[in-house]
């Protein structure tokens, strides 16, 4: 039996630390505020992170290949886990896939699969 795997994106809510920082400073009272809504984000970003951590320590390692962009964290790996990260909304679809392709690890049921 073939493993399936899928592919899906990883985004966190923080872009440059010079300009998340300065967009708060836009919108807060206080320079003191700033730094605390910043602080907020990125505790908001640590908190996805452990749990993307814990999703994918449930399966094995060698299984999942991971890869960070300028941009967002692309993942790889079982169906299962793309799945579960997506269901919990850590992950997301790209865009560019409209039909959410899931593959198969073998070429032979790759073709199969895509036509």
């Amino acid at each position: 039996m073939d493993k399936r795997t899928s592919y899906a994106e990883i985004w966190l809510s923080y872009y440059k630390q010079g300009d998340d920082f300065g967009q708060h400073a836009e919108t807060a009272e206080t320079l003191a505020e700033a730094f605390e809504d910043h602080s907020e984000q990125m505790a908001n970003v640590s908190v996805k992170l452990h749990e993307i951590s814990e999703i994918v320590s449930k399966y094995p390692e060698e299984e999942i290949t991971a890869a960070g962009d300028g941009r967002l964290i692309s993942i790889e790996g079982p169906e299962e886990l793309i799945t579960e990260l997506i269901e919990a909304n850590l992950a997301e679809v790209p865009e560019w896939d409209t039909d959410y392709k899931r593959y198969s690890v073998t070429s032979a049921t790759i073709e199969e699969d895509i036509s």
